[in-house]
């Protein structure tokens, strides 16, 4: 399955759903989708090449809740792998725990203390 989702660049698609321009519902199903990703090998590669690191940071401070939720997890699957850990802190992983600081939803605090604790 993994090496269609890469032939046919599915994972493009799944990174253009993430646009603001989608509903939030359609959104985070995407940012979801990238978190489980993360956990195949092949794909794992390739997200990283492709700057999703980035791009779930950003989603890390939407406006929606739910978009949040899920790109806190992604960042924990990113977390919990070592390649990516030095990524993660190069890419200023450690501000974004000052920006959660004010956040009271109890799922994205438990995923900033999992990316903490991975680190």
């Amino acid at each position: 399955m993994i090496d269609e989702i890469l032939e046919l660049d599915l994972l493009d698609i799944i990174l253009k759903l993430c646009n603001t321009s989608f509903h939030n519902k359609i959104r985070s199903n995407a940012v979801l989708a990238l978190s489980l990703l993360t956990y195949h090998i092949k794909m794992f590669d390739e997200l990283i090449n492709k700057g999703v690191i980035d791009i779930v940071m950003t989603l890390c401070q939407d406006s929606d809740k739910e978009v949040k939720q899920y790109a806190t997890l992604t960042l924990v699957h990113f977390a919990l792998n070592k390649q990516s850990i030095n990524i993660l802190i190069k890419k200023g992983v450690m501000d974004l725990f000052k920006s959660f600081a004010s956040i009271k939803d109890a799922e994205i605090q438990t995923n900033v203390s999992w990316i903490f604790l991975a680190l």
